[in-house]
């Protein structure tokens, strides 16, 4: 297993790893104090590790202390490469991704954040490597996911034209988001586009294999999204803050609820005005997170091998 990492001008390191079966990819480093549980996030079906940017620069620099964060590009997303079998797309393989993560970092049992799509891939992983599994924070995500907004969601994935410009990528994602995130400015709209875009030669680029669209068609969601409270049920040892979008059409209020009856130690909180999934780049949101994750930096159970 290849491993690259170096430091540029940037508050994260980047990290560059192969997986199991040779794909290239790609992560950041945040550095922080090694006495702090590590906190790897993991981000929605399209999006990649840019979209945790705001979130982990204010964990590592708040005055009570700084916390080492992770953040992942799936294979064929951001600066990962492309899977040349599109099949393997799927939360299974994209698990073992994160397992390959934990293991060339040494981290041991971090808390994880999973953005929509990769709370899928953390109730996998609680179910098959329960052991790996420290608390678990779920954005905007659970067992049972709305069949209108996955539709709603899917129907984008590989069928929108590049923006020619940066202008053009804000307005195009404010048209689509507008009705579900309904306070943000032209700023917002604009960092939201830096995020959900590479940049190449100054442009905005495509930042996942357009392929992904062949393997979500694999799955018909009109028929609505697999049940998965077994594989949720499976992470009761795991002390759990699930967070839901005010304007959200993918994780109901009605799931949501269930989600905090089924489990003993669970944290409910809502992002007012957002819809699937929270930026988390907010005040009160990144506050609800610090003191969750700081509620569980137990020396006993921080474990990381290495800087």
């Amino acid at each position: 297993m290849a491993l690259m990492e170096h430091q540029n001008a940037q508050a994260w390191h980047d990290i560059s790893f192969t997986s199991y079966d040779g794909i290239g990819l790609y992560a950041r480093h945040y550095p922080g104090n090694q006495a702090k549980r590590p906190l790897l996030c993991l981000p929605n079906i399209t999006e990649n590790s840019r979209s945790f940017d705001p979130l982990a620069r204010a964990l590592m620099t708040h005055e009570l202390g700084s916390r080492p964060i992770y953040t992942l590009d799936f294979r064929g997303r951001g600066h990962s490469e492309n899977d040349p079998n599109w099949k393997n797309y799927t939360p299974l393989i994209e698990m073992l991704d994160v397992v390959n993560l934990l293991t060339v970092k040494g981290l041991h049992k971090p808390a994880i954040l999973a953005s929509g799509w990769s709370g899928v891939i953390t109730m996998m992983l609680g179910t098959f490597h329960a052991s790996m599994l420290g608390p678990v924070i779920l954005n905007d995500t659970g067992p049972r996911l709305e069949t209108n907004g996955l539709i709603r969601v899917h129907a984008f994935i590989g069928r929108l034209p590049t923006p020619t410009s940066w202008r053009k990528a804000a307005e195009l994602v404010r048209e689509l988001n507008k009705n579900i995130f309904t306070d943000l400015n032209d700023d917002d709209w604009m960092r939201m586009a830096h995020q959900i875009y590479n940049e190449v030669e100054g442009r905005p680029h495509t930042a996942y294999d357009t392929n992904l669209e062949k393997s979500l068609m694999m799955v018909d969601v009109t028929k609505g999204a697999p049940l998965m409270w077994e594989q949720f049920e499976a992470m009761k040892h795991a002390p759990i803050l699930a967070i839901r979008g005010e304007n959200s059409d993918v994780l109901s209020k009605k799931t949501f609820e269930e989600m905090f009856h089924r489990h003993s130690n669970l944290q409910m909180f809502t992002v007012a005005n957002e819809g699937h999934a929270p930026r988390l780049d907010d005040d009160l949101s990144i506050e609800r997170i610090r003191l969750f994750l700081e509620k569980y930096d137990d020396h006993g159970l921080v474990g990381q091998a290495e800087q």
